[in-house]
């Protein structure tokens, strides 16, 4: 639950730096092995159902979703995985689900 928490105190400040015509940059919920695939951890994938109700309630906000291949067992390979598929979306879906290698 405390990632939940976390979570959602991240959207409501965003969504007051909005309303105060802040500039707001996208804001990335990352997840790993939540959505489909072999390896599922269900722990984390309820962040996708608040990011999905977040978006059609705060359409000023970019909130975007990357669940990392469920495979990747090291701390070195995650953020590898990371790295390289933040440089590659840059922000161009809302989620995006990845496996398998890069």
């Amino acid at each position: 639950m405390e990632v939940l928490e976390s979570a959602l105190y991240l959207a409501q400040v965003a969504i007051q730096r909005a309303a105060a015509k802040s500039s707001t940059p996208p804001i990335w919920w990352v997840t790993h092995g939540t959505q489909e695939g072999t390896i599922r951890s269900y722990m984390h994938s309820g962040l996708w159902g608040l990011a999905r109700t977040f978006r059609m309630e705060e359409r000023g906000v970019e909130l975007r979703c990357l669940d990392l291949d469920g495979s990747l067992t090291t701390s070195d390979a995650l953020v590898s995985s990371l790295k390289h598929w933040l440089t590659v979306l840059k922000g161009t879906e809302a989620e995006t689900e990845v496996g398998g290698s890069q």
